[in-house]
């Protein structure tokens, strides 16, 4: 058994040098930090009582969670039916697609709010503007607790569609055409064509994908902070907005670190359960 190159040993070590000082040591410090409430000076969980206990946290939990989920979910629909379409055009007309989609991912996040909140601006705003000019009265997504998620989706799909769209076009091209071919040739619907042949081989991306967009999600500020301010009446808080407050507004960064430990302890677990499924899509494959 051969020895792995020095140099090879040496990258693995930077890089696991660099993960420890830019995360685990971070994370220990806020650990430590969420341990350590003002009032008290032992180590205690009362920071944690304190932030279940808390009804605002719960209900940024629960925009957060269906935020991160449904979100990640339409993109990923989005992104593989637009994955087929580009599939089934020519070069150069993939390549104008790819500049329209790309151009909305390299934006940074302020400028889409800028955009975003010119366009759903009530009364008006040219969508607003739009609908009234159908007769269908006005939308308001943004002042209205029923819709104000659904929005921040809606500009979450404008952002990201990309990203989703390239990650399943790459798993779609290795296909090869010959068993479309086949698929043809027996009959096969649509459905029974995705499910045999089609989404087998973009699962491994499906999974990949799909935790990445979540984890995303549930880190994003900017989009949330400046395009509704957590409102109407907290229907768009999340959980990073809450954390913000706590520590800036509240001056309280033992609730603001506890919180962000449960939400690295999720994520953890959302990472670990993607590698177990992808582990088992493996060697369920072998």
């Amino acid at each position: 058994m051969t020895n792995p190159p020095r140099g090879l040993v040496l990258l693995s070590l930077v890089a696991v040098g660099f993960i420890v000082i830019t995360t685990v040591l971070p994370s220990c410090y806020v650990l430590g930090m969420s341990m350590k409430p003002l009032e008290v000076k032992a180590p205690s969980l009362a920071s944690y009582q304190r932030i279940c206990a808390d009804p605002l946290y719960g209900k940024a939990t629960a925009n957060t969670v269906f935020f991160a989920i449904v979100s990640a979910l339409v993109q990923m629909a989005a992104g593989f039916l637009l994955a087929k379409a580009l599939l089934a055009t020519g070069t150069r007309i993939r390549t104008l697609f790819f500049v329209l989609l790309l151009a909305p991912w390299l934006m940074s996040e302020m400028a889409s709010v800028i955009i975003w909140r010119w366009i759903l601006a009530a009364q008006v705003g040219p969508l607003d503007r739009l609908v009234t000019w159908f007769g269908l009265g006005r939308m308001s997504l943004l002042t209205h607790t029923e819709t104000v998620l659904p929005a921040l989706i809606l500009v979450v799909l404008w952002r990201g569609l990309a990203f989703s769209t390239i990650f399943c076009l790459s798993a779609l091209v290795t296909i090869p055409h010959r068993l479309y071919l086949a698929a043809r040739i027996e009959g096969l619907g649509r459905w029974r064509t995705f499910s045999i042949l089609e989404f087998p081989a973009v699962r491994k991306a499906l999974i990949s994908v799909t935790v990445v967009l979540c984890i995303h999600s549930v880190s994003q500020f900017t989009l949330s902070a400046r395009l509704t301010g957590g409102g109407p009446l907290h229907a768009s808080m999340m959980l990073s907005n809450y954390l913000f407050e706590q520590l800036i507004l509240e001056q309280d960064p033992s609730i603001s670190a506890a919180g962000g430990s449960l939400i690295l302890l999720s994520l953890a677990v959302l990472a670990a359960s993607a590698s177990l499924v992808y582990r088992w899509n493996r060697n369920r494959g072998k």
